[in-house]
Order: structure tokens, then C-alpha cells, then sequence
């Protein structure tokens, strides 16, 4: 789709290019092993990235949901599976749409799916990302700390 941006489609031809060469020199099981663990480093790398923006926007939330899926549909493309391990990272970016307060309250869930780190990543972005917590002092770190006490209170 073109509503993926440019980088996700460069990425696209990237990979499906890097497998039609692999596909010509390696057994099917060890281009498998190779193509196996690209969903799981493309997620990770959209999780983490996550503590290096600034905000997120409405409009970025859902630009980051579309690129994610768009990796998502073109390594599936390649592999033939679902590429669960990307559906985890854009589960990542819709916890956006709920308040922190609501992102604290789904800890009990959230903790299953998500690190500590991820979570803290996640929290961080949302602060940064609100209109009003994001210029009060202390605002993040009484967060983080709410957080923290969820997370011990549901492992």
C-alpha cells in the first residue's frame, strides 16, 4: 500500500531481494533459520525505538501502526507465516491510544506480553506524547514509579 512510507517500501525490496539471493545459495532450512528471527529484531527494533521519540502524535501513532503492519505483510509475504512477533510491536503502539493511567491499570495484561523495559519505554513515550504531563516536573518519574508498583503487584 502507499500508505506505508518510503522506508518501509525500500525495507520491503530490501528483504525480499536479500531472499531471493539466500534462496539461490542456502538450504530451505537455513534460510528459514535466517528469516525466522526478522520479525522478532524488526519488532524489537520498533519497540525500542520508542524511548528515542520525542511524542507521538495522533496522526504518528497511527503512521507507526501502518509501517509496522506494512514490514509485518512483507515478511509474511516472504516467509509464509504471520509474523506474530510484529503484531506484538503494533499492539505496543495502540496502548498509546489509552491514557497513562489506563496503560497502568492494564499492567495485570500488558506484563505478560511486555518487558519491564518495554513497559517503562512505553510509559516514557506516553508522558512525552500528553499535552499536560509532558511540562510538569516529576510528572514521569511518579509515573515510572506507579508503574513499577503494577508490575510487582502483578508478577
Amino acid at each position: 500500500g502507499d500508505d506505508v512510507d518510503q522506508e518501509v517500501h525500500e525495507l520491503g525490496r530490501d528483504m525480499a531481494a536479500f531472499y531471493k539471493l539466500l534462496a539461490e545459495i542456502l538450504a530451505v532450512p537455513k534460510l528459514n533459520y535466517i528469516f525466522d528471527g526478522l520479525g522478532h529484531l524488526c519488532a524489537a527494533i520498533f519497540i525500542h525505538l520508542s524511548q528515542h521519540m520525542p511524542r507521538l502524535t495522533d496522526a504518528g501513532k497511527k503512521r507507526v501502526c501502518r509501517n509496522i503492519w506494512g514490514v509485518q505483510q512483507r515478511l509474511s509475504q516472504l516467509t509464509g507465516r504471520r509474523e506474530a512477533q510484529l503484531e506484538r510491536a503494533r499492539a505496543f503502539y495502540e496502548l498509546l491510544s489509552h491514557d497513562v493511567d489506563r496503560i497502568i491499570a492494564l499492567v495485570p495484561e500488558t506484563s505478560k506480553q511486555f518487558s519491564s523495559m518495554e513497559l517503562s519505554h512505553l510509559i516514557g513515550l506516553s508522558v512525552r506524547s500528553h499535552p499536560l504531563l509532558s511540562t510538569q516536573p516529576g510528572a514521569l518519574d511518579s509515573c515510572i514509579q506507579q508503574l513499577n508498583a503494577a508490575i510487582r503487584a502483578a508478577r
